[in-house]
Protein backbone atom coordinates (compact mmCIF):
# COMPACT_ATOMS: atom_id res chain seq x y z
CA UNK A 1 0.00 0.00 0.00
CA UNK A 2 1.42 3.40 -1.28
CA UNK A 3 2.77 5.50 1.95
CA UNK A 4 0.47 8.31 1.73
CA UNK A 5 -2.67 6.33 1.94
CA UNK A 6 -3.83 5.90 5.57
CA UNK A 7 -6.98 4.04 5.27
CA UNK A 8 -7.59 1.39 2.55
CA UNK A 9 -10.90 -0.61 2.43
CA UNK A 10 -11.27 -3.34 -0.66
CA UNK A 11 -13.98 -5.14 -0.94
CA UNK A 12 -15.67 -4.57 2.30
CA UNK A 13 -19.07 -6.75 3.46
CA UNK A 14 -20.90 -6.54 6.69
CA UNK A 15 -23.68 -8.61 7.68
CA UNK A 16 -26.35 -8.49 10.14
CA UNK A 17 -28.59 -11.50 11.18
CA UNK A 18 -31.71 -11.20 11.90
CA UNK A 19 -35.15 -13.07 12.68
CA UNK A 20 -36.16 -12.57 8.67
CA UNK A 21 -32.88 -13.01 7.33
CA UNK A 22 -29.53 -11.56 6.43
CA UNK A 23 -29.12 -8.17 5.65
CA UNK A 24 -26.44 -6.96 3.64
CA UNK A 25 -25.75 -3.20 5.24
CA UNK A 26 -22.37 -2.86 3.40
CA UNK A 27 -22.00 -5.30 0.77
CA UNK A 28 -18.44 -4.57 -1.48
CA UNK A 29 -17.14 -1.26 -0.78
CA UNK A 30 -13.75 -0.11 -1.54
CA UNK A 31 -12.18 3.20 -1.73
CA UNK A 32 -8.98 4.74 -0.27
CA UNK A 33 -8.54 7.81 2.09
CA UNK A 34 -5.29 9.09 1.66
CA UNK A 35 -3.46 11.32 4.46
CA UNK A 36 -4.25 15.10 5.12
CA UNK A 37 -8.05 14.34 2.83
CA UNK A 38 -11.10 14.55 3.83
CA UNK A 39 -12.86 12.15 1.82
CA UNK A 40 -17.35 12.17 2.23
CA UNK A 41 -19.51 9.48 2.11
CA UNK A 42 -23.05 10.42 1.23
CA UNK A 43 -26.49 8.78 0.89
CA UNK A 44 -29.66 8.39 2.33
CA UNK A 45 -30.69 7.04 5.33
CA UNK A 46 -29.97 3.12 5.59
CA UNK A 47 -27.56 3.59 2.23
CA UNK A 48 -24.61 1.85 4.74
CA UNK A 49 -22.49 5.04 5.65
CA UNK A 50 -22.57 4.67 9.34
CA UNK A 51 -22.03 0.87 9.14
CA UNK A 52 -19.31 1.09 6.89
CA UNK A 53 -17.93 3.79 9.84
CA UNK A 54 -18.31 1.17 12.42
CA UNK A 55 -16.82 -1.88 10.68
CA UNK A 56 -14.03 0.34 10.90
CA UNK A 57 -13.48 0.86 14.57
CA UNK A 58 -15.18 -2.55 14.94
CA UNK A 59 -18.09 -1.11 16.83
CA UNK A 60 -21.34 -2.82 15.19
CA UNK A 61 -23.60 -4.72 16.80
CA UNK A 62 -22.01 -8.37 17.85
CA UNK A 63 -22.62 -10.83 17.52
CA UNK A 64 -25.22 -9.77 15.15
CA UNK A 65 -23.23 -8.32 12.49
CA UNK A 66 -20.03 -9.48 11.39
CA UNK A 67 -18.17 -9.04 8.62
CA UNK A 68 -17.58 -11.26 6.21
CA UNK A 69 -15.74 -10.13 3.64
CA UNK A 70 -13.15 -7.64 2.37
CA UNK A 71 -10.28 -5.70 4.03
CA UNK A 72 -9.80 -2.49 5.93
CA UNK A 73 -6.09 -1.34 5.93
CA UNK A 74 -5.48 1.20 8.38
CA UNK A 75 -1.27 2.33 8.22
CA UNK A 76 -0.71 -0.67 6.24
CA UNK A 77 -2.36 -3.16 9.16
CA UNK A 78 -5.75 -4.94 8.68
CA UNK A 79 -7.96 -4.03 10.83
CA UNK A 80 -9.93 -7.20 10.11
CA UNK A 81 -7.70 -9.31 11.72
CA UNK A 82 -7.67 -7.61 14.63
CA UNK A 83 -8.48 -8.82 18.02
CA UNK A 84 -10.30 -6.87 20.88
CA UNK A 85 -6.64 -5.95 22.87
CA UNK A 86 -5.15 -4.42 19.54
CA UNK A 87 -8.51 -2.28 18.53
CA UNK A 88 -8.39 -1.01 21.96
CA UNK A 89 -4.90 0.60 21.62
CA UNK A 90 -5.92 2.00 18.37
CA UNK A 91 -9.96 2.91 19.00
CA UNK A 92 -9.89 6.82 20.32
CA UNK A 93 -6.47 6.75 19.88
CA UNK A 94 -5.22 6.65 16.28
CA UNK A 95 -8.85 6.53 15.19
CA UNK A 96 -11.42 9.04 16.75
CA UNK A 97 -14.79 8.70 15.91
CA UNK A 98 -17.62 12.12 16.54
CA UNK A 99 -21.12 10.20 17.06
CA UNK A 100 -24.55 11.76 15.61
CA UNK A 101 -25.78 12.59 18.43
CA UNK A 102 -24.32 13.62 21.67
CA UNK A 103 -26.72 14.02 24.16
CA UNK A 104 -26.91 9.88 23.77
CA UNK A 105 -23.09 9.34 23.45
CA UNK A 106 -22.36 11.54 26.43
CA UNK A 107 -22.69 9.95 29.81
CA UNK A 108 -25.83 11.84 31.17
CA UNK A 109 -24.02 10.82 35.04
CA UNK A 110 -20.99 12.22 34.71
CA UNK A 111 -18.92 14.99 33.87
CA UNK A 112 -17.69 16.45 30.89
CA UNK A 113 -14.40 16.48 32.36
CA UNK A 114 -14.68 13.24 34.03
CA UNK A 115 -15.54 11.76 30.41
CA UNK A 116 -12.58 13.41 28.40
CA UNK A 117 -10.38 12.20 31.18
CA UNK A 118 -11.50 8.52 31.08
CA UNK A 119 -10.49 8.37 27.36
CA UNK A 120 -6.91 10.03 27.52
CA UNK A 121 -5.79 7.80 30.85
CA UNK A 122 -7.14 4.42 27.99
CA UNK A 123 -4.15 5.54 26.18
CA UNK A 124 -1.96 8.03 27.50
CA UNK A 125 0.30 6.46 30.66
CA UNK A 126 -0.52 9.67 32.79
CA UNK A 127 -2.13 10.74 36.23
CA UNK A 128 -5.55 12.16 36.40
CA UNK A 129 -3.92 15.84 36.64
CA UNK A 130 -1.96 15.68 33.46
CA UNK A 131 -4.97 14.41 31.75
CA UNK A 132 -7.47 16.99 33.13
CA UNK A 133 -4.85 19.48 31.68
CA UNK A 134 -4.84 17.91 28.57
CA UNK A 135 -8.67 18.09 28.80
CA UNK A 136 -8.60 21.55 29.39
CA UNK A 137 -6.53 22.58 26.53
CA UNK A 138 -8.70 20.18 24.26
CA UNK A 139 -11.82 22.16 25.12
CA UNK A 140 -9.76 25.18 24.37
CA UNK A 141 -9.24 24.44 21.23
CA UNK A 142 -12.57 23.38 20.07
CA UNK A 143 -14.02 27.01 21.86
CA UNK A 144 -15.93 26.25 24.37
CA UNK A 145 -15.88 29.62 26.62
CA UNK A 146 -14.89 28.77 30.26
CA UNK A 147 -13.91 25.78 30.13
CA UNK A 148 -12.93 24.83 33.33
CA UNK A 149 -16.56 25.68 34.49
CA UNK A 150 -17.47 23.23 31.33
CA UNK A 151 -15.40 20.29 32.46
CA UNK A 152 -17.02 20.66 35.50
CA UNK A 153 -20.69 20.67 33.80
CA UNK A 154 -22.71 17.41 33.15
CA UNK A 155 -23.91 16.86 29.50
CA UNK A 156 -27.26 18.06 30.09
CA UNK A 157 -25.90 21.84 31.25
CA UNK A 158 -24.65 21.95 28.10
CA UNK A 159 -26.18 23.57 24.56
CA UNK A 160 -26.27 21.57 21.51
CA UNK A 161 -23.78 23.10 19.65
CA UNK A 162 -21.48 22.88 23.06
CA UNK A 163 -22.36 18.97 23.50
CA UNK A 164 -20.88 18.76 19.75
CA UNK A 165 -18.24 20.78 20.86
CA UNK A 166 -17.72 18.57 24.00
CA UNK A 167 -17.39 15.37 21.87
CA UNK A 168 -15.19 16.86 19.42
CA UNK A 169 -13.12 17.41 22.28
CA UNK A 170 -12.69 14.29 23.66
CA UNK A 171 -12.02 12.67 20.21
CA UNK A 172 -8.87 15.24 19.25
CA UNK A 173 -7.82 14.55 22.61
CA UNK A 174 -5.26 11.61 21.77
CA UNK A 175 -4.53 13.51 18.43
CA UNK A 176 -5.99 10.79 16.42
CA UNK A 177 -4.01 9.73 12.75
CA UNK A 178 -8.05 9.67 11.49
CA UNK A 179 -10.82 11.50 12.56
CA UNK A 180 -14.31 9.91 11.58
CA UNK A 181 -17.41 12.23 11.97
CA UNK A 182 -20.86 10.72 11.76
CA UNK A 183 -23.32 13.59 10.84
CA UNK A 184 -21.81 15.78 12.89
CA UNK A 185 -24.21 18.57 12.20
CA UNK A 186 -27.60 17.15 12.60
CA UNK A 187 -29.99 18.60 15.33
CA UNK A 188 -28.08 21.96 15.18
CA UNK A 189 -29.55 25.18 13.64
CA UNK A 190 -27.55 26.45 10.85
CA UNK A 191 -25.20 29.46 12.39
CA UNK A 192 -23.97 26.54 14.66
CA UNK A 193 -23.91 24.34 12.00
CA UNK A 194 -21.34 26.47 10.06
CA UNK A 195 -19.02 27.46 13.50
CA UNK A 196 -18.79 23.06 13.62
CA UNK A 197 -18.12 22.77 10.12
CA UNK A 198 -15.29 25.21 10.33
CA UNK A 199 -14.02 24.36 13.58
CA UNK A 200 -13.46 20.85 12.03
CA UNK A 201 -11.60 22.28 8.77
CA UNK A 202 -9.42 23.98 11.02
CA UNK A 203 -8.76 21.20 13.18
CA UNK A 204 -7.98 19.10 10.59
CA UNK A 205 -5.11 21.34 9.00
CA UNK A 206 -3.55 21.97 12.47
CA UNK A 207 -3.50 18.64 13.36
CA UNK A 208 -2.78 17.53 10.31
CA UNK A 209 -5.49 14.63 10.58
CA UNK A 210 -7.30 12.88 7.61
CA UNK A 211 -11.15 12.77 8.11
CA UNK A 212 -13.85 10.34 7.03
CA UNK A 213 -16.99 13.00 6.85
CA UNK A 214 -20.49 10.95 6.69
CA UNK A 215 -23.61 12.87 5.77
CA UNK A 216 -27.35 13.32 3.98
CA UNK A 217 -26.05 16.69 3.45
CA UNK A 218 -24.33 17.81 -0.29
CA UNK A 219 -24.15 21.42 1.22
CA UNK A 220 -21.85 19.83 3.85
CA UNK A 221 -19.92 17.87 1.12
CA UNK A 222 -19.54 20.96 -0.59
CA UNK A 223 -18.15 22.74 2.71
CA UNK A 224 -15.26 20.11 3.79
CA UNK A 225 -14.82 17.16 1.22
CA UNK A 226 -11.96 17.12 -1.04
CA UNK A 227 -13.54 13.64 -2.60
CA UNK A 228 -16.92 11.99 -2.85
CA UNK A 229 -17.97 8.75 -2.59
CA UNK A 230 -21.95 8.40 -2.85
CA UNK A 231 -23.61 4.94 -1.19
CA UNK A 232 -26.74 3.76 -2.14
CA UNK A 233 -28.16 0.14 -1.14
CA UNK A 234 -24.68 -0.39 0.78
CA UNK A 235 -22.40 -0.28 -2.53
CA UNK A 236 -20.70 2.85 -4.04
CA UNK A 237 -22.70 4.35 -6.61
CA UNK A 238 -19.72 6.81 -7.42
CA UNK A 239 -15.96 8.60 -6.36
CA UNK A 240 -14.82 11.49 -7.35
CA UNK A 241 -13.08 14.50 -6.66
CA UNK A 242 -16.23 17.12 -5.14
CA UNK A 243 -15.35 19.72 -7.92
CA UNK A 244 -15.94 17.04 -10.60
CA UNK A 245 -18.70 15.61 -8.85
CA UNK A 246 -21.08 18.43 -8.56
CA UNK A 247 -19.74 19.37 -12.06
CA UNK A 248 -20.54 16.09 -14.05
CA UNK A 249 -22.65 13.78 -12.00
CA UNK A 250 -22.89 10.23 -13.77
CA UNK A 251 -25.02 8.47 -11.60
CA UNK A 252 -28.58 8.73 -11.84
CA UNK A 253 -28.63 8.65 -8.00
CA UNK A 254 -26.19 11.39 -7.36
CA UNK A 255 -28.18 13.86 -9.50
CA UNK A 256 -31.68 12.94 -8.08
CA UNK A 257 -29.74 13.42 -4.71
CA UNK A 258 -28.49 17.42 -6.01
CA UNK A 259 -32.01 18.00 -8.07
CA UNK A 260 -33.56 17.78 -4.59
CA UNK A 261 -31.83 20.14 -2.91
CA UNK A 262 -33.62 23.51 -3.26
CA UNK A 263 -32.53 26.13 -5.89
CA UNK A 264 -33.80 29.49 -4.66
CA UNK A 265 -32.74 30.50 -8.40
CA UNK A 266 -35.31 28.46 -10.13
CA UNK A 267 -39.01 29.24 -9.52
CA UNK A 268 -40.77 25.81 -9.06
CA UNK A 269 -44.61 24.98 -7.63
CA UNK A 270 -42.95 21.70 -6.24
CA UNK A 271 -39.59 20.62 -4.71
CA UNK A 272 -37.97 16.98 -6.58
CA UNK A 273 -37.75 14.18 -4.83
CA UNK A 274 -36.13 10.87 -5.91
CA UNK A 275 -39.43 8.29 -6.41
CA UNK A 276 -40.03 5.35 -4.90
CA UNK A 277 -38.13 3.80 -1.51
CA UNK A 278 -34.88 2.59 -0.31
CA UNK A 279 -35.05 -1.25 -1.38
CA UNK A 280 -34.52 -4.04 1.71
CA UNK A 281 -30.86 -5.36 1.93
CA UNK A 282 -32.54 -8.25 3.25
CA UNK A 283 -31.15 -11.88 1.10
CA UNK A 284 -29.33 -11.20 -2.32
CA UNK A 285 -30.24 -8.78 -4.77
CA UNK A 286 -29.74 -9.39 -8.50
CA UNK A 287 -28.82 -6.13 -10.69
CA UNK A 288 -28.46 -2.66 -9.55
CA UNK A 289 -30.43 -1.65 -6.64
CA UNK A 290 -31.11 1.60 -7.83
CA UNK A 291 -33.05 0.26 -10.97
CA UNK A 292 -36.55 0.52 -9.55
CA UNK A 293 -36.12 4.15 -8.71
CA UNK A 294 -34.19 5.03 -11.76
CA UNK A 295 -35.19 7.43 -14.90
CA UNK A 296 -32.15 5.56 -17.17
CA UNK A 297 -32.96 1.73 -16.32
CA UNK A 298 -32.26 -0.03 -18.66
CA UNK A 299 -33.36 -4.56 -19.10
CA UNK A 300 -29.67 -5.22 -18.10
CA UNK A 301 -30.01 -3.56 -14.74
CA UNK A 302 -32.78 -5.28 -12.94
CA UNK A 303 -30.46 -8.77 -14.02
CA UNK A 304 -26.53 -7.45 -13.24
CA UNK A 305 -25.30 -5.41 -11.01
CA UNK A 306 -22.59 -2.86 -12.18
CA UNK A 307 -18.92 -2.55 -11.26
CA UNK A 308 -17.30 0.60 -10.17
CA UNK A 309 -15.33 1.51 -13.15
CA UNK A 310 -13.33 4.66 -14.06
CA UNK A 311 -15.50 7.18 -16.52
CA UNK A 312 -12.87 9.95 -16.19
CA UNK A 313 -9.84 10.19 -14.60
CA UNK A 314 -10.12 9.86 -11.02
CA UNK A 315 -13.73 9.67 -11.76
CA UNK A 316 -15.94 6.27 -11.01
CA UNK A 317 -19.10 5.26 -11.15
CA UNK A 318 -21.06 1.95 -11.11
CA UNK A 319 -23.99 2.16 -14.14
CA UNK A 320 -24.85 0.84 -17.22
CA UNK A 321 -26.43 3.71 -18.34
CA UNK A 322 -24.58 6.98 -16.77
CA UNK A 323 -25.30 10.74 -17.66
CA UNK A 324 -23.27 12.15 -20.12
CA UNK A 325 -21.93 15.54 -20.77
CA UNK A 326 -25.15 17.68 -21.22
CA UNK A 327 -27.54 14.67 -19.98
CA UNK A 328 -30.41 15.79 -18.41
CA UNK A 329 -31.53 15.05 -14.83
CA UNK A 330 -35.15 14.24 -13.98
CA UNK A 331 -35.88 17.28 -12.63
CA UNK A 332 -34.46 19.27 -15.92
CA UNK A 333 -36.43 17.01 -17.69
CA UNK A 334 -39.80 17.53 -15.74
CA UNK A 335 -38.84 21.43 -15.57
CA UNK A 336 -38.46 21.26 -19.78
CA UNK A 337 -41.83 19.72 -19.79
CA UNK A 338 -43.68 22.26 -18.33
CA UNK A 339 -42.84 25.15 -19.79
CA UNK A 340 -44.56 24.85 -22.83
CA UNK A 341 -47.10 23.94 -21.48
CA UNK A 342 -47.16 26.70 -19.23
CA UNK A 343 -47.03 28.82 -22.42
CA UNK A 344 -49.59 27.64 -24.62
CA UNK A 345 -51.86 28.45 -21.38
CA UNK A 346 -50.48 31.97 -21.40
CA UNK A 347 -51.91 31.62 -24.68
CA UNK A 348 -55.14 30.27 -24.54
CA UNK A 349 -54.63 27.05 -26.13
CA UNK A 350 -55.74 24.10 -24.09
CA UNK A 351 -57.51 26.04 -21.61
CA UNK A 352 -60.51 25.15 -20.16
CA UNK A 353 -63.74 27.10 -21.44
Amino acid sequence: MPSDILLSIRGLKTHFSTPVGIVSAVDGVSFDLTRGETLGLVGESGSGKTVTALSVMQLYAKPQGRIVAGKILFEGKDITAMGEKDMYNIRGNSISMIFQEPMTSLNPVYTIGRQIVEAIRAHRAIDKKEAWAIALEALKQVGIPDPERRLRSYPHELSGGMRQRAMIAMAISCKPTLLIADEPTTALDVTIQAQILQLLRELKETMGMSMLMITHDLGVIAEVADKVAVMYGGRIAEYAETASLFASPMHPYTRGLMDSIPDIEKESAQLYSIPGTVPSLIGETKGCRFANRCPRALPRCTEEAPELVEAAPGHLVACWNRLGAGDEGPQDKRSSEAEPQSRRMTKGEGAQP
